[in-house]
């Protein structure tokens, strides 16, 4: 008896029963979908964000690619400022064509001891010159900027009838060989 009531109730009801099911099995596939869209999107602003900075990256190598002659020739420049060690009497040629070309007389060359660092080493020396100031600013300007790094520490400068006299102590510098191989 229970059994039959069981079944009459469920026939009376069940469509509803049926459709409550249905709904119910509608909402969580929507849910479902919605969870999944929602991923999905979270996803694909991660891949923009990501491609976003891909193109930053390519924009700023293809920058550098369209800038290496550049670099290269900076480069050379600096390789040229401190070059690899140079011996004294390419040193000597080197200033007597700069007084030369300046208009001041270089009298005297004495090197001193070398001074060691990380990355290069100096080359302290002083100089005797004989001219005129004028002579003696483009020389400086010619050192300062020339197609060698030299430093200039000290100026001496002495009045003579015919001009005057100037001693410079001056550093240039070189690269280590076994630095400059590394």
């Amino acid at each position: 008896m229970i059994l039959q009531n069981m079944v009459i109730f469920l026939r009376k009801k069940f469509p509803l029963f049926l459709t409550i099911i249905v709904l119910l099995s509608f909402l969580l596939l929507s849910l479902n979908r919605f969870v999944s869209l929602k991923t999905m999107r979270e996803k694909l602003r991660l891949e923009e964000q990501a491609l976003v900075k891909e193109q930053k990256q390519l924009l700023l190598l293809r920058q550098l690619e369209e800038e290496g002659p550049s670099f290269l020739q900076r480069l050379e420049l600096f390789d040229n400022l401190i070059p690899e060690k140079t011996a004294e009497y390419q040193m000597v040629s080197h200033l007597q064509k700069i007084a030369s070309v300046s208009g001041i007389h270089l009298l005297q060359v004495q090197f001193d001891t070398e001074i060691s660092s990380d990355a290069y080493m100096e080359i302290p020396m002083d100089l005797s010159l004989k001219g005129s100031f004028r002579a003696l600013l483009q020389m400086l300007h010619t050192l300062r900027e020339g197609e060698r790094a030299f430093r200039v520490d000290k100026i001496e400068i002495t009045g003579e009838e015919s001009g005057i006299r100037v001693n410079l102590r001056v550093s240039a510098f070189y690269r280590d060989k076994k630095e400059s191989a590394s």
